[in-house]
This record gives C-alpha cells, structure tokens and sequence, in this order.
C-alpha cells in the first residue's frame, strides 16, 4: 500500500512557522524593544521572513499539495531554505537566492494550475505569484524593501482576492466579474508604475484596493452564509 503520509509537509510546515516565530521576533527587535537579538542581522530580515519565509511556505506547500506532483515541492522546500538561512544568519545572500527561486517555482505552479483549471480566480493568485516574484528580483538585485514592499503586498492580496472568488464564483454574474477584473487590472498597473513612480503607482495601487475591497464586499460568500446555521456560519 502506498504511503500517503507525507511527512516531509511537516517539516516544511514546522519551517514555515519557524519563520513566523523569527519574523515576530525581528518586529520586535524593530521595535527597540530590549530583548535578546540572536544574531546580527536579524531585524532586517523581519519583511522577507513573514512574507516569503512564513506565507510563501505556506502557500507554496498548499499550492504543492493541491497540483499534487512531485516536482511543486520544490517552491516551498525552496523557500523553507531561505528562511533557515536568514533566521540563523548564515549565508544571507544564498538565502535571499533561495527566496527567489522559491516564488519562482511558485510561478511556474501557477503556469500548471492556470493551464488545468484557466479562470478568473486562478489568474488572480498566478498574478500575486508574480508579484511575489516581482518583488524578491528587485530585493535579490539590491533595491531597498521600503521602495518594493507594494509588489510583496501584491502577492498577499490578490491571493487572498483570488481564493475569495473561488469560494464566491457560483453566484458571480457577468458584469460583477468584469468589475473585478478591472479592479484587479487598477491594481497590477498601480503596482508596475510604482516601480517607476512610488508616490503616484502606490495612490493609483490604493485606489485598486479600494476597488477590490468594494466588489468583495458586495460579493463575497461571506455574505450569505453568515446567515446560515452551524458551521457554515461560523466560517463566515
């Protein structure tokens, strides 16, 4: 009988929250707070630990586990490399290589599950991955995080939008779906202009956000099963 236990995911889902537990300890130490600093660099790593270390890995385990092939592994055994090298403060930049090839793997996940299943909601998160990608080429290259936070924000959030249509799809009409891929466009060019622009991309980027935060609001599942009893109510 095959074994389906898998239990390399538990130890790429223990690196994951090993890198939630260093980013929380790196936010505090940005906060100058008097606690112990383990090691050096530390409190620069605080952005690239949260969002590539802990969520990458974990988003990238839960991408790995629905294509369902060996070679998906490789984005978060990747990521879950980088954040051992970061939060131990050994061979940061490797670390940082690790971290990019990881959201790149994360890409390439993307290319598969959009040619299986081509929708809106799947589009979306392959446009978040890209955007993670986006970011951690621009922080491997030197740029400083403050001036390419918004393209690792950009992975979060059109993640998060993209599951939400997936869970709200069946009651999405035509033309509330054109809203929300005009919203999403709003937001992918505040994105790429930012790069150019930080000031007037990340307005143009917020006015996206809003756009999506709209069009959620009237449309997410939410609405309509907090009105329902049980656990569906509760999830809501």
């Amino acid at each position: 009988m095959a074994n389906h236990s898998h239990p390399e995911r538990f130890v790429l889902l223990g690196t994951a929250f090993l890198a939630l537990l260093a980013a929380l300890w790196a936010g505090l130490l940005r906060m100058d707070l008097e606690i112990p600093m383990l090691q050096a660099g530390l409190s620069l790593a605080h952005g690239p630990l949260m969002v590539s270390g802990f969520l990458g890995t974990l988003i990238g385990l839960e991408r790995a586990v629905a294509l369902n092939r060996p070679w998906a592994y490789s984005a978060p055994a990747l990521t879950a490399a980088g954040t051992v090298c970061l939060a131990a403060g050994w061979a940061v930049r490797a670390g940082a290589l690790c971290l990019g090839l990881g959201s790149a793997a994360m890409a390439v996940i993307f290319v598969a599950i959009v040619r299986r299943q081509p929708a809106v909601f799947t589009l979306t998160m392959a446009s978040g991955a890209l955007a993670w990608l986006m970011g951690n080429l621009f922080w491997i290259s030197g740029a400083e995080i403050p001036t390419l936070v918004h393209w690792w924000a950009g992975f979060l959030i059109l993640t998060i939008a993209g599951e939400r249509v997936e869970l709200s799809r069946l009651a999405s009409r035509r033309q509330e779906t054109r809203t929300f891929l005009f919203s999403v466009a709003v937001y992918l060019a505040g994105l790429a202009w930012a790069s150019a622009s930080l000031v007037r991309g990340l307005q143009l980027a917020g006015a996206g956000m809003l756009l999506l935060t709209a069009w959620l609001l009237r449309n997410d599942v939410a609405r309509r099963t907090v009105r329902l009893a049980g656990l569906p109510r509760f999830v809501a």
